[in-house]
């Protein structure tokens, strides 16, 4: 999936927008056995940030920058990890 932003013309006195474009495949789109997949390349990565993180703070020497966008990504992970767990898992309300 890429992802485009764009800022679109403004008239005066008007705040800036920033457009979002997704293109390419959405997870809509997959079939069940690339979302499980998926799915596992996510969580293998999440954990290794997860140790990575906490390998960096046991050193005693942490460039704080580093950690907090290591700390951002596994929470971006995570939400993607919930958006294909939602999907492959539905919660269907009777």
């Amino acid at each position: 999936m890429t992802v485009f932003f764009h800022q679109r013309p403004r008239r005066a006195g008007s705040p800036r927008l920033l457009v979002l474009e997704m293109t390419g495949p959405m997870y809509g789109e997959l079939d069940e056995a690339a979302l499980e997949k998926r799915l596992e390349e996510l969580r293998g990565e999440h954990r290794a940030l997860d140790a990575e993180v906490k390998a960096l703070q046991m050193c005693g020497v942490v460039d704080q920058l580093k950690v907090q966008r290591m700390k951002r990504r596994k929470l971006a992970l995570k939400d993607e990890i919930a958006l294909i767990e939602d999907q492959l898992n539905p919660d269907i309300i009777a």
